[in-house]
C-alpha cells in the first residue's frame, strides 16, 4: 500500500475578472479555429501543448502574459489588476498565520513565487524555484537554507515553491499542515508528491490541501484529470487510502 493519507481537500471557486474572463474565452475561441484548419497531428500536439500553458497562465496570473506580443491592447490594462488567486492565497495565508499556523503555497510559475514572496516578505516568506541551488544549509541562497528556515525559525511562517523543483526530498510535515495550490498541471504523479511533502507515513494530523480554482476553465479540466488518474492508481493499486474528501467552496 502506498499509505497515504486522509486528506481534506477545499476545492476554492475564484472569480475571474470581467476582463479576465473575456481574454480566456477569446484565446480559447482561437484556438478552437487554428486546430480546425490543421492536418498535422505532430504540429496539432506542439501548438496544442503551447496553447494549453497559455490558458494555465490566465487562469493563474494574467500578469504572467503580460509581455505576450500577440495579445491585443485593450487586454494591457488587465496586467495592472489584482489577481484574485493572488489575493487568495496571501489572504488564507495570513489567516493560518494569526493562528499561529505555517502555509506551503505551490505554483508551476516563477513569476507567481516571487510576487507571492514580495507580497508575503513581512511575515518571513521563503521560496524555491528551479534556479535556487543546493549547497549548504547556512547559505541564504540554498534550498538546503530555506527549508531548515522554514521548518524551524518561528519568524518563517510561508514557504512558496515550484512542484516540479520541490516536489521530492524535502520534509515539511513537522511544520506545515496547511498547502496552497495556486495552480496544477496534469502531472498527478509530481501532484501527490508535491502533497506528500507535509505528510509523513504515520502521521495522524490532518492535512488541508486547497485548491484554489476558476470555474468553466482549464481548471476544472485540471482538476478533472488529475482525479482520474488518482482513481485508476487507487484501482490498480488496491489502495483506498488515496482516496480524496471534496469539499467545494465559492467565494463571492
Amino acid at each position: 500500500e502506498l499509505g497515504l493519507p486522509e486528506r481534506n481537500l477545499d476545492v476554492k471557486k475564484i472569480p475571474m475578472s470581467k476582463s479576465q474572463y473575456e481574454l480566456y474565452n477569446m484565446l480559447m475561441d482561437e484556438f478552437k479555429l487554428e486546430f480546425a484548419n490543421f492536418n498535422s497531428k505532430t504540429k496539432i500536439n506542439a501548438r496544442k501543448l503551447r496553447h494549453v500553458m497559455k490558458l494555465l497562465k490566465i487562469c493563474s496570473n494574467p500578469q504572467l502574459l503580460a509581455n505576450d506580443e500577440y495579445l491585443p491592447n485593450k487586454f494591457k490594462l488587465l496586467f495592472q489588476d489584482e489577481c484574485n488567486k493572488i489575493n487568495t492565497a496571501c489572504e488564507l495565508t495570513r489567516k493560518n498565520y494569526v493562528k499561529g499556523e505555517k502555509t506551503l503555497i505551490w505554483s508551476t510559475f516563477r513569476k507567481n513565487i516571487e510576487l507571492l514572496t514580495l507580497r508575503l516578505k513581512d511575515i518571513g516568506a521563503e521560496y524555491i524555484y528551479g534556479g535556487v541551488k543546493t549547497g549548504d544549509k547556512k547559505d541564504p541562497q540554498t534550498r538546503e537554507y530555506k527549508i531548515n528556515r522554514f521548518n524551524n525559525d518561528p519568524d518563517c511562517n510561508v514557504l512558496i515553491a515550484n512542484p516540479a523543483a520541490a516536489s521530492e526530498g524535502i520534509s515539511l510535515h513537522k511544520a506545515c499542515n496547511t498547502a496552497i495550490y495556486i495552480d496544477r498541471t496534469f502531472n498527478a504523479a509530481q501532484y501527490l508528491q508535491s502533497i506528500d511533502r507535509i505528510h509523513r507515513i504515520g502521521s495522524t494530523d490532518p492535512k488541508n490541501i486547497i485548491i484554489l480554482q476558476h470555474k468553466n476553465t482549464i481548471d476544472e479540466r485540471v482538476h478533472k484529470r488529475l482525479e482520474d488518474k488518482i482513481d485508476l492508481m487507487e484501482e490498480v493499486l488496491n489502495d483506498s487510502s488515496i482516496d480524496f474528501s471534496i469539499e467545494d467552496v465559492t467565494l463571492n
